[in-house]
């Protein structure tokens, strides 16, 4: 479905990413293949569903150079503290708080996606890093980092994206 030079792309980025620390993950490479395609205005299943499973398997059978990753289950401390009740009382205790000059936004599920990023990433970090290129930005690995989008973006403004381990801690793993 990808033409050669769509898929010699897709192979780069994807080495490229993960030499970064952003693990090759099936849903977010799903969503890169999706977006290439409707850009293509080519007519695809893809366009709908994205590759499936076995188009993957294929995929990565043809590219020895990549390796999939399995997402690290969340523990559970941290899945106890992502709950309504929770995150409800945070963000009313910090909006209270926040100095007039502060600028901040949030999603409809309380969450990062990709528009929240985006829209941080155009708007306050690409104006405020400074002149000088490139520059580093250093992020966890979570999938709104790693949309076709904000790649671009960084890559117009010449922005290294290093990705943190999975569940990084201080002190250790």
């Amino acid at each position: 479905m990808l033409t050669d030079e769509e898929e010699e792309s897709s192979t780069n980025y994807l080495v490229y990413m993960g030499n970064q620390g952003f693990p090759l993950i099936t849903s977010v490479n799903r969503s890169f293949i999706t977006t290439i395609m409707q850009r293509s205005g080519r007519l695809s299943v893809f366009v709908e569903a994205g590759p499936s499973d076995q188009w993957f398997k294929k995929f990565l059978g043809q590219h020895p150079e990549l390796q999939e990753r399995r997402l690290e289950r969340q523990d559970r401390s941290r899945t106890r503290m992502s709950n309504q009740t929770v995150m409800d009382q945070y963000f009313t205790n910090y909006k209270e708080g926040v100095p007039g000059d502060w600028l901040f936004a949030v999603s409809e599920s309380g969450y990062m996606d990709t528009e929240l990023f985006t829209d941080w990433l155009t708007k306050i970090f690409v104006p405020n890093c400074g002149r000088t290129r490139p520059v580093l930005l250093i992020l966890d690995n979570h999938n709104c980092h790693v949309q076709l989008a904000v790649l671009e973006i960084a890559k117009e403004n010449e922005i290294e994206f290093l990705c943190l381990p999975t569940h990084i801690r201080p002190g250790g793993y």
